[in-house]
């Protein structure tokens, strides 16, 4: 099996997006948990605010990793655009 560069390139961008969404999430859901460690304890032991705790990270996070791609595809649009091409 022949594997070209362009492969190995398209595996670290999937590799890196990856990362970037799961740094995300771990993000806001060990923030969430530290918030409702301090503030919420009686609710805290209950199994069900623990779901709620898990998805609401999951979107939280998932919106987050949305604003980072968007401000990634800027900067790169950013950094083509004043390129110089040489002649």
């Amino acid at each position: 099996m022949k594997v070209s560069i362009k492969h190995v390139i398209t595996f670290l961008k999937a590799c890196f997006i990856s990362f970037v969404f799961g740094a995300c999430w771990v993000v806001i859901f060990l923030g969430f948990d530290m918030y409702a460690t301090a503030y919420l304890q009686k609710f805290k032991t209950d199994f069900f605010f623990d779901i709620v705790l898990f998805f609401l990270s999951g979107l939280v996070g998932a919106f987050f990793f949305y604003v980072v791609m968007v401000l990634f595809r800027k900067l790169t649009a950013f950094i083509t655009q004043n390129e110089e091409i040489p002649t």
